[in-house]
């Protein structure tokens, strides 16, 4: 699910990317498919609620991901950014964002005011690099290793499936916390359009 989130994310331009949108505006934004995935937020670097309404067609699955980032290859030279003689790849990208997920310690998902039961359940790594091509708008704005074409990658963090919601209003919430000091609150407003 992992490898399919950042796939998502990736290709979208910065002026169009629901990662960067506040009011989700930009959800139904090159959304196809049985499953909707629901951007999470950059993070702002401290306490944060963020409220974003959105109108989806009834029968789709949500993914969201309340803690999560991306490793990718390779960086412009200034970097230094290269994987030591003897350590493949895959090992250099993981150890690289690991500790970036283990410091998350707080997860809440609730849908209508039911929790989702154990979130940190939900962990998931790459089994093997997978490829990503980055929109170059991205560069500035996200991930600075973006070079506009095919790049290894690996991903690690959080990402949950939730079933298809009835059509009418819902309320989803999504708390994360780490060591760093992040504390961010995503609420969505969602409206659930009925097939015809």
């Amino acid at each position: 699910m992992g490898e399919k989130w950042w796939q998502f994310i990736y290709r979208i331009p910065a002026d169009r990317n629901p990662l960067f949108d506040l009011t989700g505006a930009q959800c139904g934004v090159a959304q196809s498919g049985p499953v909707w995935i629901l951007a999470s937020v950059v993070d702002p670097g401290g306490p944060a609620t963020i409220d974003r309404s959105c109108t989806l067609p009834e029968g789709k699955a949500l993914l969201v991901s309340p803690g999560g980032t991306l490793n990718d290859f390779p960086c412009p030279a200034a970097f230094h950014f290269d994987s030591p003689p003897g350590v493949p790849l895959f090992d250099f990208l993981k150890d690289g964002i690991a500790p970036i997920v283990n410091s998350v310690n707080g997860i809440d998902i609730t849908v209508a005011g039911v929790a989702v039961a154990t979130p940190f359940a939900y962990r998931e790594q790459s089994r093997h690099l997978f490829e990503i091509e980055g929109d170059p708008s991205l560069a500035s704005v996200l991930d600075p290793c973006i070079t506009g074409t095919p790049q290894p990658a690996f991903s690690d963090g959080y990402f949950t499936m939730l079933r298809p919601l009835a059509a009418g209003h819902h309320e989803l919430s999504i708390h994360a916390t780490d060591t760093k000091g992040t504390d961010l609150t995503l609420n969505w407003h969602l409206n659930v359009m009925a097939r015809h």
